[in-house]
């Protein structure tokens, strides 16, 4: 198994994004994901099976604004990004018997998240506008995501290969 499980979160507008801002989103986003897969590759193809799980974004489907370089990397509706190599990776190694799925998540209580939703400098109304727009009316927990990816690493999912799974409390499916 391979999570596939970074990202760099950059909130600022076109205008604002420097070339400097955009590539490190990248590099941290997609070419971390891109070195990962291509060196566990030889290791997971010599076993027959494996599966590669990597973490997208709800951002990535329906996007935001100050948001352009981080939903960019994300993306899905545009078939690129994360949710792009999952399609293609999941179509190229299935022949080798190996998965690749992507979980995407929403709003997670993480460090990161605490850090990026206190730069306004109000974390609690930050959170409340946000758990607004769930459905669910919570934050994603990281046990929220952990249960997602540990699905897609075991053979309950042998049969998944090229899809996103959205663990974002219903926001994407209004």
């Amino acid at each position: 198994v391979l999570f596939n499980n970074a990202a760099y979160s950059l909130s600022k507008t076109l205008w604002d994004t420097t070339e400097e801002d955009w590539d490190r989103v990248m590099n941290v986003n997609l070419k971390g994901y891109f070195l990962c897969a291509k060196y566990a590759l030889p290791l997971m193809k010599k076993s027959s099976h494996g599966s590669i799980i990597c973490t997208g974004s709800e951002l990535g489907v329906v996007g935001c604004v100050e948001s352009l370089a981080y939903n960019t990397s994300k993306g899905g509706t545009s078939k690129f990004a994360v949710n792009g190599i999952t399609l293609s990776l999941g179509k190229e190694l299935a022949p080798f018997g190996i998965r690749v799925n992507v979980v995407c998540p929403s709003g997670t209580e993480t460090p990161a998240f605490i850090k990026d939703m206190s730069r306004t400098g109000n974390y609690e109304a930050e959170v409340a506008r946000l758990v607004a727009s769930y459905p669910l009316k919570r934050l994603g927990q990281p046990i929220d995501m952990a249960y997602a990816v540990a699905f897609f690493a075991s053979e309950e999912s042998s049969f998944i290969t090229g899809t996103h799974l959205m663990v974002d409390g219903g926001y994407t499916a209004q």
